[in-house]
């Protein structure tokens, strides 16, 4: 179904749309529910190429999609590109949210749980507190 409405909004808005992005990111979700990782880390790739033309670098969307795509990164032991997707995440969720954000949070716990298995662990407890 995703297939099918990404082919109409390409049609009907051009590639660059956002809302083409979010089909983009719809893809990928769905591609991580059914442990497709790589393909859901190239749907998350197009959406942010998107993103960052259509809505700009410091867009909230922008940082989800980067977390999102550092939760597949971690998962594939990827730790170093996943802890970079997440900085880039953190930094937008800062400048936007605020540090007492939730999500704020959220990507600060999952860098920490990172360090935390890379035996980083003074590293891990800064991102935790």
């Amino acid at each position: 179904k995703y297939t099918a409405a990404l082919e109409i909004q390409l049609k009907a808005l051009g590639p660059d749309h956002p809302d083409v992005a979010t089909a983009y990111s719809n893809m990928g979700l769905a591609l991580v529910r059914q442990g497709k990782h790589a393909e859901a880390l190239d749907k998350y790739t197009a959406a942010l190429e998107i993103q960052l033309k259509a809505l700009g670098p410091d867009h909230l969307s922008v940082a989800t999609t980067y977390s999102s795509m550092g939760t597949i990164l971690a998962s594939q032991g990827k730790h170093g590109e996943a802890l970079d997707k997440y900085t880039a995440a953190i930094e937008i969720q800062l400048k936007a949210l605020g540090p007492d954000h939730l999500s704020v949070a959220t990507t600060y716990s999952s860098m920490g749980t990172i360090l935390a298995s890379q035996g980083k662990h003074g590293e891990a407890l800064d991102k935790y507190t």
